[in-house]
C-alpha cells in the first residue's frame, strides 16, 4: 500500500530527506541512509514516507533495521495526521471523513487522548483522525497488486 505521489511531492521528499535533522543521530542517519523522511518518531520505531509514497515503519533500535510498509491503519493515520502537522506541502494527504462516518467512540473525534489531567496527550486509536478508517481506500492508499 502506497500513497499516490506526483513528481513535485517526491521531489519535496527526496529533498527533505536528504536533509532532515534529529536531535538523536540515529534517526536522522536512518532517515538520510534509507532516503526517507521521518513523519512520527516514537521511542522505538518512526514513520516515514519514501518518495514513491510508500509508508514505512523504521525500528531505529534494531541493530539492523528493516523498514517495513506500515500496513496498521492507526499507524498509518498518524503517519498522515502528523505528516500534515510538520509539512503543509504534505496535508493534501489528509484523508477526508466519509459521509456518514462518525466520530471515534474513543476519543469523541477529537483524535487525541488526554492524561494525567492533560499534561500528557497522545493519540488515540483513530491515529488522531477523529473517525476510524475501515478501508485502505478511505486513508488514500493505492494497494499495489501482488
Amino acid at each position: 500500500m502506497r500513497l499516490s505521489v506526483d513528481s513535485r511531492t517526491a521531489e519535496f521528499i527526496r529533498s527533505r530527506a536528504a536533509a532532515f535533522r534529529h536531535p538523536i543521530s540515529r534517526i536522522e542517519e536512518l532517515a538520510i541512509d534509507l532516503g526517507v523522511l521521518p513523519l512520527w518518531v516514537d521511542w522505538t520505531v518512526f514513520l516515514a514516507i519514501d518518495p514513491d509514497g510508500g509508508l514505512l515503519v523504521v525500528d531505529h533500535e534494531a541493530a539492523e533495521p528493516s523498514p517495513r510498509p506500515a500496513t496498521d491503519f492507526t499507524f498509518v493515520a498518524i503517519a498522515l495526521v502528523e505528516g500534515a502537522a510538520r509539512y503543509p506541502e504534505l496535508a493534501h494527504f489528509l484523508p477526508v471523513r466519509p459521509d456518514g462516518r462518525g466520530a471515534c467512540a474513543t476519543c469523541g473525534g477529537k483524535g487525541t487522548l488526554s492524561m494525567s489531567r492533560g499534561s500528557v496527550v497522545l493519540h488515540c486509536v483513530c491515529g488522531g483522525l477523529g473517525w476510524k478508517p475501515e478501508t485502505p481506500a478511505e486513508l488514500g492508499l493505492v494497494v499495489e497488486a501482488s
